[in-house]
């Protein structure tokens, strides 16, 4: 069941109360539907991680899911071309684009010289409708380097080890009528950390506070930063988070969508669609649906 913070369960669209010049009402905000599921790295029940991804793309189109965050996709994928076209087959043959980065961790350098708190790393994926959002800088390769890591230096345990930090891209949403393009900046996270998850999510609290909430030269831009948290929604930490942001998250769920912008629960909860049984891919590992209601830019 979808359960949202400081929302009703499905929160009705409506325009955006603010601004207007004139006795001009603003236009009603756009609604951007995005999903986020840690998709596991194995096959499970004889289903490859990329049957997965591949049926979460059918049911995409057919729902009109604009943004799929995807965690814990294997590396493996990337290393065998028949598995990679197929996948990139389906991606292509819905209409959407495919961003990746290989890695869970940063190369060990200069300016990240701590050690990875794990060997086993697996890859991050997004996938993307274009005629809805596009990267604002389109990568040379999408499937590597296609998504960057944002701000490792501030996910840490201790003073040697570097703990797994968010991915992410910014992307431009093309709004209807020309109303023009606005900002989404979005972050996918697999925060793997055991009984240290929850001093990450503090981490990952401060980074919004400092690097997410700020206006950027004037200008209002939405974020969204979703993913496997692995802390649920009743810890002190999501806590916090809830009070200051809208969040959407599965009854006791570890999945989580936490944005700056208005936020309906779709989907999860149809009795229909059964969620539950179609998207789930281990243990609490189960997809997770929002929408975001974004305004267009002000003139």
């Amino acid at each position: 069941m979808g359960r949202q913070a400081q929302q009703s369960e499905m929160e009705k669209r409506a325009p955006d109360g603010g601004g207007g010049s004139g006795n001009t009402p603003p236009p009603p905000p756009m609604t951007v539907r995005i999903v986020t599921w840690n998709v596991h790295p194995t096959s499970v029940g004889g289903e490859t991680p990329e049957d997965r991804i591949i049926r979460l793309i059918q049911f995409g189109q057919t729902h009109r899911i604009d943004i799929m965050a995807l965690q814990e996709v294997p590396r493996s994928l990337f290393n065998d071309q028949a598995r990679l076209q197929r996948l990139s087959a389906a991606v292509t043959g819905a209409g959407y684009e495919l961003l990746a980065i290989r890695n869970e961790y940063p190369p060990i350098d200069y300016n990240t010289p701590r050690r990875p708190t794990a060997e086993r790393q697996n890859a991050y994926v997004v996938i993307y409708n274009p005629a809805v959002v596009e990267p604002q800088q389109p990568p040379f390769d999408p499937t590597d380097g296609g998504l960057a890591f944002h701000h490792p230096e501030a996910f840490q345990e201790g003073a040697l080890l570097q703990a797994r930090p968010p991915v992410g891209t910014v992307f431009n949403v093309h709004h209807p009528n020309n109303q023009g393009d606005s900002v989404l900046r979005l972050l996918s996270w697999h925060n793997e950390a055991g009984t240290h998850a929850r001093g990450h999510v503090e981490q990952l609290q401060q980074e919004i506070q400092n690097e997410l909430e700020p206006p950027r030269i004037g200008r209002h831009e939405d974020w969204v930063v979703v993913g496997d948290f692995n802390v649920q929604d009743v810890t002190a930490e999501m806590q916090e988070l809830d009070r200051d942001y809208q969040v959407l998250t599965h009854d006791d769920g570890i999945d989580h969508i936490i944005t700056n912008a208005p936020l309906n629960n779709v989907i999860n909860d149809d009795p229909a669609l059964n969620i539950d049984q179609q998207f789930r891919s281990t243990g609490r590992h189960l997809a997770l649906f929002g929408e975001l209601l974004l305004s267009a830019p002000r003139p």
